[in-house]
């Protein structure tokens, strides 16, 4: 490992001066750009900082001062880091990264030359379209679900006849054998139930109703994961018992009171 300099950042938030900021790399053929100094800007989620953006990710920080080690527990934490600007075009993040203060260089001056470049000047056959393709149609599990819940909200009719396909049987009694298809299961039963009612979030203009909706789903699956915890307690005598088996259905029952109690009005 290689020192690389020693830098001092300013703080116009309590004007102070954070000193002995040590950068050192691992690997010497990474250059970074030469400065002394830089100026805090705010908070933010490195996580969130597009690929395209970082010139070096992989700069150890250390410090022999108290007050800067104080300073960086203080104002770091797992996923919020400490922004900092070098130059109009550089900026420099500190992040934690496995238990250890890192940091990373951005440089915008990479989206002035992909904003130069001429995809149209390519072959075809040099690049990969990575745009999904709009999605038109409906999952046959998803047309499944929906046909269930379609069902489950008629009225008994005698001049009515049972005209689903034996799919959507198969897959109402269907049981789900793992934690990861349970959760997988809701979150359709949800995003389907909310369809048939016109809720969906890429239908809505209003950033409200966007938000209102995903606190619904979010909401409704906490509740449908809440009911099922009543298998597991001990004053329901669940150790004499056979493991229960959730299936498809019974997820859809649990789902559909649930939003008949947060969503519809009678």
């Amino acid at each position: 490992m290689n020192h690389i300099r020693t830098i001092d950042i300013y703080s116009t938030i309590d004007d102070r001066v954070i000193q002995d900021v040590q950068l050192w790399l691992d690997n010497t053929e990474i250059s970074i750009p030469k400065f002394k100094n830089c100026k805090i800007c705010s908070c933010i989620n490195h996580a969130k900082i597009p690929i395209y953006l970082i010139q070096c990710n992989s700069i150890n920080v250390y410090t022999n001062e108290i007050t800067t080690k104080d300073y960086f527990e203080r104002n770091i934490s797992k996923d919020i880091g400490v922004l900092c600007k070098v130059s109009e075009e550089v900026f420099i993040v500190f992040h934690y990264q496995n238990s250890l203060i890192k940091a990373m260089i951005l440089n915008f001056n990479m989206l002035n030359k992909i904003n130069k470049i001429n995809l149209d000047s390519y072959p075809d056959d040099v690049l990969i379209n990575m745009k999904p393709p709009k999605r038109t149609t409906i999952t046959s599990r998803d047309l499944a679900i929906d046909q269930v819940l379609e069902k489950s909200k008629l009225k008994n009719n005698p001049f009515l006849t049972n005209s689903s396909p034996p799919s959507t049987s198969q897959v109402s009694n269907s049981v789900l054998s793992n934690q990861d298809q349970v959760n997988a299961a809701i979150n359709k039963i949800i995003s389907s139930g909310l369809r048939i009612r016109g809720l969906s979030s890429s239908l809505m203009n209003s950033l409200n109703d966007k938000l209102t909706i995903k606190e619904i789903h979010q909401m409704t699956f906490k509740s449908a994961i809440f009911t099922l915890r009543k298998h597991h307690y001990n004053f329901n005598n669940n150790r004499s018992r056979p493991a229960k088996q959730v299936t498809l259905n019974e997820l859809q029952e649990i789902v559909e009171n649930l939003l008949h109690l947060y969503v519809d009005v009678e």
